[in-house]
């Protein structure tokens, strides 16, 4: 059943709902009309078509040409949010949405798309003709290669107030990237832990063991929002970890979720021949686990000293902090080390202490993040599964799900 019109409006000829009808269309000797004329589509629905005195061409039935010069630099992934997500942080729970999913239906629709390139047009100034094609890479995301206005950087496009309210207003999430091979073929992907790969955060969990998990957690709440200086919020935390039994990682790894999505997304990567690191602000033992778990190449994070009779965590720390500084640092080693450019790096993250490295990867995208990051990263996930990540690649869901199996 096709999407309802919004009430008062009538949909525009231009609507990819009406292509199958338009491709078959032609003028009498080839040449296009003067003025107007009305056609009637075989669902016998009347459209008035107006002489623009330019020639379209349509080049498949998921992709619309619209004639144009400019060169075709830009990528938009538009993602549905399901019911249950996380929305931008600028919404304020905004329900929007609602009123254009009951018109449209729930999902990606034909007029999301056609919003979407309309919006961007509306951007170009000095307005000049533009191009567009889309790929619906699964039921809920399609990938559009279009132009960058020319007056827009795409850091200024992301932060554009009219993005934000078209995501709210559609109920979508919107990544923009430069359209080029280097978005398409990471080399390097590197991963925080805490809420991340995993769905804890190990310190708080490490509190439980001596009665301090709700002082820990406001302490780790608030250093994830960037309200505090992440290294003296860490010596802070740990110092009140004194007493926790040395023995307590294999207690945790037998309580450890895995992050939705976090099994499938490293299983793709390995098999695309991706380098692979954990960076976590967390703490060694874990983070090896981790590597381990999911095949990873690297793990690097914190360590904590334990006692001279080996029976319990003193709270004191050993060795190079992992902070955001140190973040960014060992994406950039990692890349030197194998040869990678920094282009075709991906850092994933959901704390203010990931910001760095997502501003020094070729892309960094915040997973289910705090607001602060979600305004500051580069791309947004809120679907809550990590193997959307691979969508931001330009795969396709078929491809998705042979590369993820196991």
């Amino acid at each position: 059943m096709s999407a309802p019109q919004r009430p008062g409006y009538t949909r525009r000829a231009t609507s990819s709902n009406f292509i199958p009808d338009l491709k078959s269309l032609q003028h009498p000797n080839g040449a296009s009309s003067n003025g107007e004329e009305t056609i009637t589509t075989a669902e016998g629905k009347s459209v008035k078509i107006k002489n623009s005195n330019q020639n379209f061409s349509l080049t498949s039935d998921t992709s619309t040409y619209i004639p144009s010069s400019s060169t075709l630099n830009l990528i938009a992934t538009l993602s549905y949010l399901p019911s249950n997500a996380t929305p931008h942080p600028s919404t304020n729970g905004a329900t929007q949405h609602d009123r254009l999913d009951l018109l449209y239906g729930a999902g990606i629709s034909d007029m999301t798309i056609y919003s979407f390139t309309n919006l961007l047009k509306s951007l170009t100034i000095p307005y000049r003709p533009s191009q567009s094609f889309h790929r619906r890479l699964s039921p809920t995301i399609v990938e559009i290669t279009t132009s960058l206005p020319e007056s827009l950087s795409i850091p200024d496009l992301r932060r554009h107030e009219l993005l934000h309210d078209f995501e709210t207003a559609w109920n979508v999430v919107i990544t923009l990237q430069p359209n080029t091979t280097s978005r398409r073929y990471p080399r390097l992907v590197v991963f925080d832990m805490d809420s991340t790969l995993i769905q804890h955060e190990t310190i708080d969990e490490l509190a439980k063991f001596v009665g301090v998990e709700d002082k820990v957690k406001g302490i780790t709440e608030r250093a994830m929002r960037g309200e505090l200086d992440f290294t003296a919020s860490l010596n802070e935390r740990c110092s009140l970890l004194t007493g926790v039994p040395s023995g307590v990682w294999d207690e945790l790894k037998k309580v450890v979720i895995f992050t939705e999505g976090a099994r499938e997304l490293t299983r793709a990567l390995k098999r695309l021949g991706v380098k692979m690191a954990v960076v976590s602000g967390g703490f060694v033992p874990l983070a090896e686990w981790v590597k381990e778990q999911l095949g990873l190449d690297y793990a690097y994070a914190n360590q904590l000293v334990v006692s001279d009779d080996g029976t319990q965590l003193t709270g004191a720390l050993t060795g190079p902090i992992i902070n955001a500084e140190a973040k960014a640092s060992l994406l950039q080693t990692l890349a030197a080390k194998h040869n990678v450019p920094l282009a075709h790096t991906l850092a994933v993250g959901d704390g203010a202490n990931d910001l760095l490295m997502m501003a020094k990867a070729g892309l960094g995208v915040a997973f289910m993040a705090k607001p602060k990051v979600q305004e500051e990263a580069p791309a947004r996930i809120n679907t809550g599964t990590l193997l959307d990540i691979l969508y931001l690649l330009g795969l396709e869901e078929a491809e998705v799900e042979e590369l993820s199996r196991e």
